[in-house]
């Protein structure tokens, strides 16, 4: 008999151990393998049939991946809403959010806007915060709403057996350009669609119904889909066999990278080449002189501001008399120049005592040495000046531009007491007959005189209406 090593005997006397303790060891491996063009298929709910659901995908403009995945299912004639946190383990089920009630069909999408992603060479859907449901009720009737808000909800059609959601391609250039978030279904087995595109306008609305006629009739199923060539498809099986339709593509700007050219002005510098003294016949000419002052290097849009005169306001003294003008400017200046009055022309012509700048006000101030009447109309022009400056655009400095307003006149209105006034006048007449002779008579006699001429004169006693 040979003994066996104390070693071999521990060690054997350790598997044992460890069946008897229950306490072996066990890992167990949870792997899928897929690729970029193969979807994983996992259970959101059990014991319902696999047609009666869809589900979207959640990806917002700030995120960089998917955060969400929808479902809508039906739960014995109910249909009910789940979500799912992306990405998720193996083991994380399927939420139920809210129960949306009775249908027969049903369908889950997302609206949102096509991007181009910065690190590849194709479009990213980016979706709205929430999708919008469809489904047909009890009733036959097919609904579309915005996610649980009832306030949104909408009839698209009646008798309306299936549905199918797709989101299709938007142009990101031209506004018009919107296939939309299309639905299509079947009505006593014909194919129709509906989509919710953004207009001309800019408003996004729900387009009228369209019937798919190269899909013929008596089709049993209909599913929608979209193509990587900008297309919308729409599938049907009809009597065992499959039958499909293509839309146009809508690609405009979206099908190659768009090009960038950047532009920027470094490095600036201004030369004056050597000027050469020549002798002139008498001598006069001993050098020539350059002078930078005034010298400008501009760059801007051509949409920046440009420097004018949005209203004109007199500086009155009293209820007839102004002392200068106020010039209010759309954009503030750094500065008056010197020798600025000297490019002012004032019309009818009146003596500049003062040229300044209000701050506050950002306005041209202009007194004139001898007051004028304010029921006159001013015409001001102000030459161009590179003296001072105004901030055409951020960064970019541009010297003052020519500037001209009006100052219109001022007029007086009194009002007397009545529209309408009525100057009234009696004239006293005396008759006297000379050397009468008086005869009886049986009747009385009458003595008729008229007046003709009468002038009535007003003379003018103050400045305040009749």
């Amino acid at each position: 008999m040979k003994y066996l090593p104390s070693e071999l005997i521990n060690k054997l006397n350790e598997k044992w151990q460890v069946m008897s303790k229950d306490s072996q060891p066990c890992l167990r491996v949870i792997a899928s393998q897929s690729t970029i063009n193969t979807l994983i298929s996992e259970p959101i709910h059990g014991n319902i049939a696999a047609s009666f659901g869809d589900v979207a995908i959640r990806q917002l403009t700030t995120e960089s991946q998917p955060s969400r995945a929808y479902a809508i299912c039906i739960d014995a004639g109910i249909a009910k809403v789940c979500e799912r946190r992306l990405p998720a383990l193996a083991e994380e089920p399927w939420t139920l959010l809210w129960t949306l009630g009775l249908a027969k069909d049903v369908a889950i999408e997302f609206d949102g806007q096509w991007e181009l992603d910065s690190t590849s060479q194709w479009y990213v859907l980016k979706t709205d915060e929430v999708p919008y449901v469809f489904w047909v009720g009890s009733n036959d009737t097919l609904y579309a709403q915005k996610w649980s808000d009832e306030s949104t909800r909408i009839v698209l059609d009646t008798g309306v057996s299936q549905i199918s959601v797709c989101k299709g391609w938007k142009s990101s250039l031209m506004v018009g350009l919107d296939q939309g978030l299309v639905v299509a279904y079947l009505k006593a087995g014909k194919v129709y669609y509906r989509a919710l595109c953004s207009q001309d306008t800019g408003e996004i609305l729900w387009e009228p119904f369209f019937e798919v006629s190269e899909l013929g009739t008596g089709n049993s199923s209909v599913s929608a889909f979209r193509t990587n060539d900008f297309r919308i498809g729409i599938v049907v099986e009809n009597a065992g066999q499959m039958k499909w339709v293509l839309s146009h593509r809508n690609y405009a700007g979206m099908s190659v990278r768009p090009e960038t050219v950047l532009s920027g002005v470094s490095d600036v510098s201004c030369s004056l080449v050597d000027a050469n003294v020549m002798d002139s016949k008498n001598g006069e000419v001993d050098a020539i002189e350059a002078d930078t002052e005034g010298l400008w290097f501009l760059q801007y849009p051509t949409n920046a501001p440009t420097l004018a005169v949005t209203s004109v306001e007199k500086i009155n003294v009293d209820v007839r008399w102004a002392s200068g003008f106020r010039l209010f400017l759309n954009q503030p200046i750094s500065a008056i120049p010197v020798g600025y009055a000297s490019r002012i022309t004032i019309t009818p012509s009146m003596t500049i005592a003062n040229v300044t700048y209000d701050n506050v006000l950002q306005a041209i101030v202009i007194s004139v040495v001898a007051n004028f009447m304010r029921n006159i109309d001013v015409t001001i022009s102000i030459l161009e000046s590179r003296g001072a400056s105004y901030q055409k655009y951020p960064g970019q400095k541009h010297p003052l531009e020519a500037l001209s307003g009006i100052a219109h006149q001022e007029v007086i209105t009194i009002n007397g007491f009545d529209k309408s006034e009525v100057v009234t006048a009696s004239v006293l007449m005396s008759v006297a007959i000379a050397n009468a002779v008086f005869r009886n008579m049986f009747d009385r006699e009458t003595i008729a005189a008229s007046i003709q001429g009468v002038t009535a004169t007003l003379s003018k006693i103050s400045s305040l209406p009749i």
